[in-house]
Order: C-alpha cells, then sequence, then structure tokens
C-alpha cells in the first residue's frame, strides 16, 4: 500500500492546507464534502499536487517537513 503527502489550495481564500493518506482522491472528496473539520469552511479545495511514499511514517515526515517551512514556500 501507498501513502500520500499532498498539498490542497482553498478555491476561496487561496489558503493552503497540507496532509497525508493512502487515498488521494477519496480525501480530496471527505474535504469538498466537508467531513474534514480543519478545512470545512474554505470549501471548496483542489489538488495542487501530491507526493507518494512506502510507509505512513515517510509520508507523516514530509507534511511536518512541508508545514515546517510553509506550504506556500515549499511549493515554490
Amino acid at each position: 500500500m501507498s501513502y500520500y503527502t499532498y498539498p490542497l489550495q482553498s478555491c476561496i481564500t487561496d489558503r493552503y492546507y497540507c496532509g497525508q493518506c493512502n487515498h488521494v482522491i477519496g480525501r480530496l472528496k471527505r474535504h469538498n464534502a466537508g467531513e474534514m473539520i480543519s478545512t470545512k469552511a474554505e470549501r471548496p479545495w483542489k489538488l495542487v499536487g501530491y507526493l507518494e511514499f512506502d510507509t505512513r511514517v515517510l509520508a507523516a515526515r514530509m507534511k511536518r517537513k512541508i508545514k515546517g517551512r510553509g506550504i506556500g514556500r515549499w511549493l515554490q
């Protein structure tokens, strides 16, 4: 099974969000359906990209690294 780190961008506020999961499209649908409390208010979201990893640990480490740098800065 693969795990993913994915940045999203709000279509309303241009704010970024970064998460990790094992099914990117399913998670994006959940974000846009309002099922995720942290992103509910700024729907809809668009997927900016994703990185694939062999383990959840590696995906979580990359998520922390991206958030630590700032998602917008990391994307540049």
